[in-house]
């Protein structure tokens, strides 16, 4: 007998996964109804998901795309942005972003490959020219192109 898929989330709003075919959720499984997707969030009686914030947390771009973007905006110089790709950090970005814990971030820092859009030396360089999260995201998607 086919029983049909049921979904659950947890206490605080997290799902859980949906059970169907006779297999019982976990003692503590609120039933709710499908969500969006598998990581969003029950609040206030109803599923919220946000796509864009998702898609910023799993956002990569080549290291060298990227400083061409930097450059495009102006947040640097192309001398810096060549100076960078080349494994010097530039002192403008050294004044601007968190100052890197160990011998092997300033390294990652100075020549990395790819670059996550959460990374948190892009974003403190990108708001130290105002950039907001739309603009930093335009500039991950020029650095892909």
């Amino acid at each position: 007998m086919d029983r049909e898929t049921k979904y659950y989330r947890d206490a605080d709003g997290n799902f859980l996964g949906g059970y169907g075919d006779g297999a019982d959720p976990p003692g503590e499984a609120i039933e709710c109804p499908a969500p969006p997707h598998g990581r969003a969030l029950w609040r206030e009686g109803a599923w919220v998901w946000d796509q864009a914030a998702f898609d910023r947390e799993s956002a990569t771009a080549p290291f060298v795309g990227l400083l061409a973007a930097f450059a495009d905006n102006g947040w640097l110089t192309i001398n810096e942005a060549m100076q960078w790709a080349a494994g010097t950090i530039p002192a403008s970005v050294l004044a601007v972003v968190p100052a890197p814990a160990s011998n092997a971030d300033l390294i990652r820092l100075a020549r990395p490959e790819v670059v996550r859009r959460t990374d948190p030396v892009i974003i403190a360089f990108a708001a130290s020219f105002g950039a907001d999260e739309n603009t930093i995201d335009q500039a991950f998607s020029a650095a892909n192109e």
